[in-house]
């Protein structure tokens, strides 16, 4: 049997029905909220886990302190059904955030380090202190290869939480579908009450 690893959704049906769902029962929507939250929390947390809680810069010639110092990130499940109904034409319905946080940028900046659409430039854009710009160092270059170098998993971006994320999307999209099916069974049988 093969595993689906998408569940597509109309996003403006699911707009339509979430909008019905708090118009007519809005305690339903909040215990599907609340279903969602409570039944992939072992997946976000196991996301979490997947990122090494030491700094993978250690050693480096360039530590990174401040603003970029490297923290676990903090894992919540966010689930917004149909929002971002006016760009695409599919909604997320639950959607997994990881983020080291305001003042602790380290974790983000690795994850995404490595996309690009085009190559570095040799020198940044000029600005008001310096009218020709800066030169660009291979600071960034070194981020990117220690990533990698670091992380067993080997896509463009995403070298820790998302390749874990990955793993776990098959049985994270059957546990949404169990959600979404147990609502859809609570929900029609107190409308027929009505």
């Amino acid at each position: 049997m093969e595993l689906q690893t998408e569940i597509r959704l109309d996003a403006k049906s699911l707009a339509k029905l979430t909008e019905a769902m708090r118009d007519l029962d809005p305690q339903t929507l909040n215990a599907m909220r609340k279903q969602f939250r409570s039944k992939l929390k072992q997946e976000a947390a196991q996301i979490k886990q997947s990122v090494p809680s030491e700094s993978p810069f250690r050693g480096m010639r360039q530590n990174y302190y401040g603003l970029v110092q490297w923290v676990q990130p903090k894992t919540r499940v966010a689930v917004t059904p149909g929002s971002s109904t006016r760009r695409r034409e599919w909604a997320p319905v639950v959607t997994i955030i990881a983020t080291g946080g305001p003042k602790n940028l380290g974790f983000d900046y690795t994850e995404l380090a490595g996309v690009r659409r085009r190559p570095p430039r040799a020198r940044s854009k000029p600005y008001a202190r310096r009218p020709n710009g800066h030169a660009n160092t291979t600071q960034g270059e070194a981020l990117i290869r220690k990533a990698r170098e670091v992380s067993k998993y080997d896509y463009k971006a995403g070298h820790f939480a998302y390749g874990k994320f990955l793993e776990l999307r098959p049985q994270m999209l059957l546990k949404t579908e169990q959600v979404l099916d147990d609502v859809a069974k609570e929900f029609n049988q107190k409308v027929k009450r009505i």
